[in-house]
């Protein structure tokens, strides 16, 4: 039995998938978004260690799985979402979590909508339908899982499946 935690760092949001596995049996027990748009720069990264905290007492993480951070054109956003990860790689340590970095695609392809070129909306819905009974337990509304959670729930699986 462990505790999988999918995570999508972003500079103004983060989302979280936290998944309970056995064996061959996987339930999703939370999704989050940790929503830092009226934090200050310096803020953001408080607000992450203290809500990353927080929830990682209530689901204490074996293994957590982060999107590789791939480096563009923008190199301020690359930066800020670096601290960001560093913040809860630093969380994540404190709880001797395994952390595994998966690529983009990976991640991408892990829920299966990607691989057809179907989008974000595809994803979501693939999402929403597999894991509907799940997400209607942890009380968030369907409409309120945004990409971040998207990708925080593929991260997981994809950490799951064995993919990174």
């Amino acid at each position: 039995m462990s505790i999988v935690w999918g995570v999508d760092p972003g500079t103004t949001r983060v989302g979280i998938s936290v998944f309970h596995v056995d064996k061959d049996e996987k339930s999703l027990l939370n999704i989050m978004l940790i929503d830092l748009t009226e934090e200050d720069v310096e803020g953001r990264l408080g607000a992450i260690a203290k809500t990353t905290s927080f929830f990682a007492d209530l689901y204490p993480p074996d293994i957590v799985g982060m999107e590789k951070l791939v480096w563009g054109r923008n190199v301020t956003t690359a930066l800020s979402v670096a601290e960001a990860r560093g913040v809860m790689k630093y969380i994540f340590s404190l709880y001797n979590a395994s952390i595994v970095e998966c690529l983009p695609k990976v991640v991408k392809s892990a829920v299966g909508a990607y691989m057809f070129g179907k989008g974000k909306d595809a994803v979501r819905e693939a999402v929403v339908q597999v894991f509907s009974d799940n997400i209607r337990a942890t009380g968030v509304p369907w409409y309120a899982i945004i990409d971040d959670v998207i990708d925080a729930v593929a991260i997981a699986l994809a950490v799951i499946e064995g993919d990174c």
